[in-house]
């Protein structure tokens, strides 16, 4: 088990050993939808949908 922050509210998230580039999580606390831009070391970005980065909809 690897585990990084998520970007938008810095809550703890636990990814799997075998994470993947592209692999879509979703945040616990902020519930924002994550994607993994990078393995080693893992890090999460907001993920993009089309052009348009993937919030939550209290955001809008």
């Amino acid at each position: 088990m690897v585990e990084t922050s998520c970007p938008e509210c810095d809550a703890p998230i636990k990814l799997g050993a075998r994470v993947q580039m592209g692999q879509l999580v979703k945040c616990s606390e902020c519930e924002v939808t994550l994607e993994v831009i990078d393995t080693n070391p893992p890090e999460l970005d907001v993920a993009l949908i089309g052009n348009i980065k993937f919030r939550h909809r209290d955001e809008y």
